[in-house]
This record gives C-alpha cells, sequence and structure tokens, in this order.
C-alpha cells in the first residue's frame, strides 16, 4: 500500500503445450498454423503440414513484411520449395498481444474438391455427350432409311399401272399418285396438292368428270368412314372418254380408307366380244340356237301373265346354185338354163314374234 517495489511476477507457457493443441485440430492434410510474435520469431508451431519451426526467425521472409504492414486480416500466396507449390497464408493479429497467427495450406489441397467434382462433371459430360451422339447418329441413320424408303414407296406409286389413293378419317388425302388423277381426270395441281376428299368429290361433281354406272358418281367410300360393317367394296365406272374404272376401296380400323383404281376397259371390251360370240352364229352373226333358247325360255315365263307375248314360226331356204363355168360374158342364156339346179342348202330359221306387233329374228 505504500507503492513500494514488492518484487516481479513471471507466467510463463511451454509452446509444446500449444503445439500439441494445434495437432488435435483438423485442418486438413498441407495445413499448417503458427504463433509469431511482433519481432518475426516463431513461438508456436502445428499442423499436419508441420509449419515453421519453433524459435524460427521470419523477419527475413516476405510474411513478416505483411505482418509489420499491420493489415489484419491479410490474405496472400507464397510459394514454398517444401511443398513443391504455391501456398496461401492468412495472418490475423491477437487483440492485446504482440502475438499474430498465421494459418497456411497447399493451394491444391483448396481446389481438391472443386477439381474432383470438375473432374467427375467432365467424365459424365463426355459419357452424356457420346451418348447423345450415337443416338443422333441412330436417328439420322433411321431418318435416311425413312427417306429412302420414302422415295421408294414414291417411285412406286408413280410407277404403278393402278392409280391409288389414302384418304384419313379426317377427310384429309396424304397419298395420291399421277395415275390416279389421270383416271379421274384430275387436275395437276390435285396431284402436288391434294385437297380434302370432300373438295375433291364436289370438283368431280361440278365438272361431271364420272358418269354414272349402276353405282353413285362420287366414290363409294366417300361415307366409308361411318360404313364400318364393309370393310372391303368393289364397284365400276364408266368415263366420258369410255374407259371403264374398277374402284376397290378398302376401310382401315383407324375410320381411314384406300382405294384403287384400275382401267378394266380391255377387260370389258373382251367379255362382251366373247360374250357376243357366245350368242352369235359366226357365219351370219345372227342369234344362234343358245341365245334363241333363253330368249324362248323368258317369252315363255312371260305368256303366263299375257298369253300373246310371242309366237314361234319356222322357215327353210333354198338356194339356186349356178356353176360359174358355164356362165357366158353376158351371164346366163337359153342355152344355160339346163344348167341351173336347185340345191337345198338346209338353212333353217326359226323366227320369234314379240307382242305380234314387232319380231325378232333368231
Amino acid at each position: 500500500a505504500d507503492h513500494s517495489f514488492a518484487g516481479v511476477v513471471v507466467a510463463s507457457l511451454d509452446p509444446e503445450h500449444l503445439t500439441k493443441f494445434y495437432n488435435k485440430i483438423d485442418f486438413g492434410t498441407l495445413a499448417s498454423i503458427s504463433l509469431i510474435g511482433s519481432d518475426g520469431v516463431v513461438r508456436s508451431s502445428g499442423g499436419s503440414a508441420g509449419g515453421f519451426s519453433l524459435g524460427q526467425d521470419l523477419s527475413a521472409r516476405p510474411l513478416f513484411a505483411n505482418i509489420r504492414a499491420g493489415v489484419s486480416p491479410a490474405t496472400f500466396e507464397v510459394s514454398d520449395p517444401a511443398y513443391g507449390g504455391p501456398r496461401l497464408i492468412t495472418v490475423r493479429k491477437v487483440n492485446g498481444h504482440p502475438l499474430w497467427v498465421s494459418v497456411s495450406t497447399d493451394q491444391r489441397e483448396i481446389y481438391k474438391g472443386s477439381l474432383a467434382d470438375f473432374q467427375l462433371h467432365a467424365l459424365a459430360s463426355l459419357a452424356l455427350t457420346l451418348v447423345i451422339l450415337l443416338a443422333m447418329e441412330r436417328i439420322l441413320r433411321s431418318e435416311s432409311k425413312a427417306r429412302h424408303k420414302a422415295d421408294q414407296l414414291q417411285l412406286t406409286l408413280e410407277n404403278m399401272s393402278q392409280g391409288i389413293m389414302l384418304v384419313t378419317k379426317d377427310l384429309q388425302i396424304p397419298i395420291i399418285n399421277s395415275r390416279c388423277g389421270e383416271l379421274l381426270g384430275l387436275p395437276p395441281e390435285f396431284i402436288a396438292h391434294p385437297p380434302r376428299f370432300d373438295q375433291l368429290v364436289e370438283f368431280q361433281a361440278r365438272a361431271r368428270d364420272v358418269r354414272a354406272s349402276g353405282v353413285s358418281a362420287a366414290p363409294s367410300a366417300a361415307v366409308g368412314a361411318s360404313d364400318a360393317a364393309t370393310k372391303f367394296t368393289i364397284c365400276e365406272r364408266s368415263m366420258p372418254n369410255g374407259t371403264v374404272v374398277e374402284v376397290r376401296s378398302g376401310h382401315l380400323p383407324d375410320g381411314s380408307f384406300v382405294q384403287t383404281f384400275t382401267d378394266i376397259t380391255k377387260r370389258r371390251e373382251a367379255e362382251a366380244h366373247v360374250a357376243r360370240l357366245a350368242s352369235e352364229d359366226p357365219l351370219t352373226g345372227l342369234p344362234n340356237r343358245r341365245l334363241f333358247r333363253s330368249t324362248l325360255d323368258h317369252m315363255c315365263a312371260r305368256s303366263t301373265v299375257a298369253p300373246n307375248a310371242a309366237e314361234v314360226g319356222c322357215t327353210e331356204l333354198e338356194v339356186i346354185d349356178i356353176a360359174p363355168r358355164h356362165l357366158g360374158p353376158k351371164g346366163p342364156g337359153p342355152k344355160d338354163l339346163k344348167d341351173l339346179r336347185l340345191v337345198d342348202l338346209g338353212l333353217e330359221f326359226a323366227l320369234l314374234f314379240i307382242d305380234l306387233d314387232r319380231f325378232k329374228v333368231v
């Protein structure tokens, strides 16, 4: 209390205690921590990287220059040959004491996690890119095959002898070939840019391009989308130019239908010719016995209703045959009469009189 000097109190701390404490803290690999005095002497050091040695003088190092600058905290990069790469160092002043705490770590350790993530993402991106490229290659190959098949289909459609038309459920025409336009008499723009099916039918009706032959002038499949019971239909049409077209309509499960158009004019002409040969006598061109019998049976059936519907008559012809070698240059004379003779050629004819007011030679 008299303010006299009684002595000095000295407190000391073993630096090894701080080193053990530092080593208990997980700073990660290649990290170190040091306690540095304001005079540049290391008071304590620790960490997995070892750090500075105890009592080491750092006054000549760039680290001490940053400490003397008085900036707290301060972070800077230094090159450390001992670790083979740059290190990132942060220093901070201890409040109220002439001490600084320094923490350093290898920059590679800082970016190690990011580098690993980057490598993982790069590998995943590379694998995904390869998958995408393979998928694109298969898609392009499939598209190329599809285009090739489409070209082959178009070439087939344009070079077939039949006309063909596909009509969807909503009456769109996605497929129609030029032969179809030729048989139906459609303008070229209808083939290049097909209209709706109902518009095509309206055009045909307006232009009178199709003349009915026992069926409607419009294609039979015009209402085929609603005619689910009919899966396949066939009809014929006579065109104004005399062409006979056979139309086959096939109905699909989704409500659409396909029509094919075939020119059967020659076939119908051949059938008519065969039917005519079968019912006519080849010598006279008159109806033969087969047609006569058929007509007679028909008229006999009618006679039950109309008794005077028909009558039958028969006749036989005899022809004068003149020998040409006995004729003079001016025709037969009196001396040639003895050479004339009647020859029975056996030409018998039956006559069928229908309704008695007109007759028909059969």
